[in-house]
């Protein structure tokens, strides 16, 4: 009787952790988009403030793109989509400049300022032996997601961009489970408020370019 009970929870213990591996297995991001995929957005929310010792201040200028703005709040949230339903991928404060390439809302989405990263998935990247910083895709439609400090690369599930086999990355660390944490690529954007922004002036050329993975 004792043998027929061990192994009854033998078989439920066994099935409950496939359950939980199935379950965890869910979490983890799609590593690679459809050929005509576009980077998903959800429903737009108001914009509201980073923390509660932030100042009003009026909405940046209407104007066109892309333009430099300067912030004017204080430890304000930039985020991995417009809306506070969005993960934070850290914070800025004034008098911190940045370029904003458009806007949803109250909502403006700008090139990642200074520090921040993004996650691709190890499997598609190939990594120069003789140059160890430097990644080149693998293969198409390889997604790439907004990188946050106090957030897992597991679900870490906002799509910034894709990314085509040949496309060079710049890797600023060591991998993270299946993940490499790379320098956010060309087309990979980020989100704040627009009334915590300042027009300042028209976008250059120099303001706008990304560094390159060699540079």
């Amino acid at each position: 009787m004792k043998r027929i009970n061990l192994f009854h929870i033998a078989i439920i213990i066994s099935i409950s952790l496939c359950a939980i591996s199935i379950a965890a297995e869910g979490k983890r991001p799609a590593a690679l988009g459809s050929p005509s995929e576009k980077v998903p957005s959800s429903p737009v929310q108001p914009a509201a403030t980073a923390s509660v010792n932030e100042p009003q201040v009026a909405e940046a200028n209407q104007s066109q793109f892309p333009y430099v703005g300067e912030i004017t709040g204080s430890n304000l949230n930039i985020r991995s989509g417009p809306g506070m339903n969005y993960y934070s991928c850290g914070k800025i404060s004034t008098p911190q400049r940045v370029v904003v390439v458009g806007e949803k809302f109250s909502w403006s989405q700008i090139l990642p300022p200074p520090g921040s990263f993004s996650w691709i998935f190890k499997q598609y990247v190939l990594v120069d032996g003789n140059k160890p910083e430097v990644g080149t895709v693998n293969a198409e439609n390889v997604r790439v997601y907004a990188g946050a400090e106090d957030r897992d690369a597991m679900v870490s599930d906002s799509v910034q961009t894709t990314l085509n086999k040949g496309t060079k990355v710049r890797l600023v660390g060591q991998a993270v489970g299946d993940y490499y944490k790379i320098a956010p690529p060309e087309g990979a954007t980020l989100w704040t408020s627009s009334q915590y922004l300042k027009f300042v002036r028209k976008a250059d050329e120099i303001d706008i370019k990304l560094p390159k993975p060699d540079e």
